[in-house]
């Protein structure tokens, strides 16, 4: 088996004054809970197939959970965290600055400590599942070794400039 990708043939950008670029993107299909619960239990015969399947089932709903209560996911191998899902968190519509500041609060002089936590009350706060992923989540898929298969080739036209 081989990481299956498509690559595109790009010809190029008059306006841009690019001349042709070829770029590759995998072309994945989800793995199923079920395959992903085979492989824990090959990997320790100790969990059976039906318990580790029953357990990433509810992983989300368990991960939630403890964002919820101001935590970060990390999940490890070997005592390294190689994945880290965690509740990402930004003012809604973006940085408040002054000018916006005014707009929420007209009284609003000057941005100060005292007035941060009524501006980012009244704008809001947006949160987002994020994860990211240790440099060493990379390394461990290089040691396993794997293969690159070229599914499909794409060509897009020059795209002229408009006169």
């Amino acid at each position: 088996m081989a990481i299956p990708y498509k690559a595109t043939l790009n010809k190029g950008n008059e306006a841009l004054k690019t001349g042709p670029t070829i770029t590759v993107n995998e072309d994945l299909r989800p793995a199923s809970t079920k395959a992903l619960a085979r492989w824990i239990n090959y990997k320790n015969r100790l969990i059976p197939e039906q318990v580790a399947e029953d357990v990433l089932s509810n992983f989300c709903e368990a991960a939630v959970a403890l964002m919820s209560q101001g935590m970060a996911i990390h999940l490890k191998h070997r005592g390294v965290t190689m994945l880290r899902i965690y509740p990402d968190l930004h003012v809604r519509g973006g940085t408040l600055t002054l000018e916006r500041a005014r707009q929420l609060v007209p009284t609003v002089g000057e941005l100060t400590p005292e007035v941060v936590r009524r501006l980012v009350g009244r704008a809001g706060i947006e949160v987002k599942v994020h994860a990211s992923v240790n440099p060493k989540f990379h390394e461990l898929l290089a040691d396993y070794g794997f293969d690159t298969e070229c599914e499909e080739v794409e060509v897009r036209d020059v795209v002229r400039r408009r006169k």
